[in-house]
């Protein structure tokens, strides 16, 4: 339960971390561009949560010994990852005539956030918390570590900035 906590913890001062930091950045257009697209992650996770993760973990609880454990991860994680594909494309392809190649940032931050929510609920089920709060921990640092050289280091930031530092850190955390 610590652990689940404290992933939590991490990943809300993160967040609220980011959006100090973006707010005192972005223009307000940029900055109110990029807290739609957050939203627009949080209804993806929402949708990613209930139409696959949910059923995973009432699949995985109820399986008979690693082998089966490990068939409904892997079915459920390909149901994960093509939904996730999905709202990416949908989701790029919804923005290209309004911002152009930042689409593909902003619908690639939309998937990976969804999919990250997907795994983290998994690895929970696979009685594997050690690992989803290592994967909230690399996600929150990474994070941290590419919007400071964004703010820092660039002349001028933009949301796709924003979008591209949390696609990596949410495929960093992903890859724990």
């Amino acid at each position: 339960f610590a652990v689940i906590l404290s992933g939590e913890l991490i990943q809300s001062l993160f967040h609220f971390v980011l959006n100090i930091a973006l707010v005192r950045t972005l223009s307000q257009q940029d900055y109110g561009f990029f807290a739609i697209i957050f939203v627009v992650g949080a209804i993806a996770l929402t949708y990613a949560r209930a139409g696959v993760a949910v059923p995973a973990t009432s699949f995985i609880a109820r399986a008979q010994g690693r082998l089966s454990e490990r068939a409904f991860d892997a079915l459920f994680g390909t149901a994960a990852f093509v939904l996730c594909l999905a709202i990416m494309l949908i989701v790029s392809v919804a923005l290209l005539p309004v911002v152009g190649a930042g689409a593909w940032a902003a619908g690639s931050f939309v998937a990976l956030y969804a999919f990250r929510s997907y795994q983290r609920i998994v690895l929970l089920a696979r009685k594997a918390p050690r690992i989803a709060g290592l994967s909230d921990l690399v996600y929150a640092t990474v994070g941290i570590g590419s919007i400071l050289y964004c703010t820092l280091g660039l002349d001028h930031v933009t949301p796709t900035h924003a979008f591209l530092s949390l696609t990596l850190a949410h495929a960093c955390g992903v890859l724990v």
